[in-house]
């Protein structure tokens, strides 16, 4: 598990994603702000992360935040852990990476009594996540415009 100290490479990681998913560069104020929210939340305790690394550096991470949630009769705790994003270095895709990241978060939440897991899979992602057992759900988004 990444410490306290390791969140900003977490950090340009999920900016790296998130620059190659949209791609385009995210505005200096938008990676500012992400790295002290990760920062935040990461110290808080409520955001952990795994960093896989290989002979050439950093090849990938995987970050979850727990967030309230509506008790449920199979669960409740009232919590839930939100995989905020997997991502993997483009040379080493397909060789377990990924998944070696989500059974080490699936685990911590096991260990930690956290039985619902989300998320929001990319078209790449989405087959990995069913092998792992994610099922399609009726969430929705609103995004409002400005």
């Amino acid at each position: 598990m990444a410490s306290v100290d390791e969140t900003d490479l977490v950090a340009s990681l999920r900016i790296e994603f998130i620059e190659e998913s949209d791609g385009s560069a995210v505005p200096a104020q938008l990676s500012d702000a992400t790295r002290r929210w990760m920062r935040e939340l990461t110290a808080a305790g409520v955001m952990q992360s795994w960093i896989a690394e290989g002979d050439d550096g950093t090849i990938g991470v995987v970050t979850v935040r727990i967030r309230d949630a509506s008790p449920r009769e199979d669960d409740l705790l009232g919590k839930e852990a939100y995989v905020h994003n997997l991502y993997v270095r483009a040379p080493h895709r397909r060789g377990g990476v990924g998944r070696a990241l989500m059974d080490a978060l699936l685990y911590w939440c096991r260990a930690n009594g956290y039985t619902r897991v989300a998320l929001r899979a990319s078209a790449m992602g989405r087959p990995l996540y069913e092998r792992l057992g994610f099922v399609a759900d009726r969430a929705m988004v609103y995004k409002a415009k400005k």
